[in-house]
């Protein structure tokens, strides 16, 4: 069953996001090396931002592009990987489809992160492009890859 969370349950979403097995997956040289300790409250405090908990290790957040467009983020505790994993990522894209004005969804995964790539196909994304050179990680710039889903294919 899926949750939409809000500030009261910034300790979850807090717990998986800053989490070492996700928060560097997370970062490029941008942020911070360790999580700041507010990391995923301004995802909370904005009632346009869906962020929906579909288990107690899985926290996948979608910000707003336009009114039917939105943006994943996504963060899978290693004791959610696999098919509790995929069977929550698609149903929290069945939520933003059934429960929002959400037709389309859009990820950008960086091409080292070779897991967050599996998982996006598992679950139905489909790569569309690549943004060259945009994502900088340990002084090396990395294509982005872009997914998308549309309402009805998933």
């Amino acid at each position: 069953m899926i949750i939409q969370a809000t500030e009261k349950d910034f300790d979850t979403v807090y717990g998986i996001l800053s989490h070492e097995s996700v928060y560097p997956f997370l970062c490029d040289d941008y942020c911070p090396k360790k999580p700041d300790d507010d990391v995923g409250f301004i995802f909370l405090k904005d009632p346009t931002i869906k962020v929906l908990l579909p288990n107690k290790d899985s926290v996948f957040a979608f910000i707003p592009l336009s009114m039917n467009m939105y943006h994943i983020h996504l963060g899978i505790l290693p004791e959610s990987r696999g098919k509790l994993g995929v069977s929550s990522g698609k149903e929290a894209i069945r939520w933003m489809f059934e429960n929002t004005e959400c037709v389309s969804i859009i990820g950008f995964f960086s091409e080292d992160n070779k897991p967050a790539l599996r998982y996006c196909s598992l679950i139905g994304l489909k790569r569309i492009g690549i943004i060259e050179k945009s994502f900088k990680k340990n002084n090396i710039m990395y294509d982005q890859i872009i997914f998308n889903v549309n309402k009805g294919e998933i």
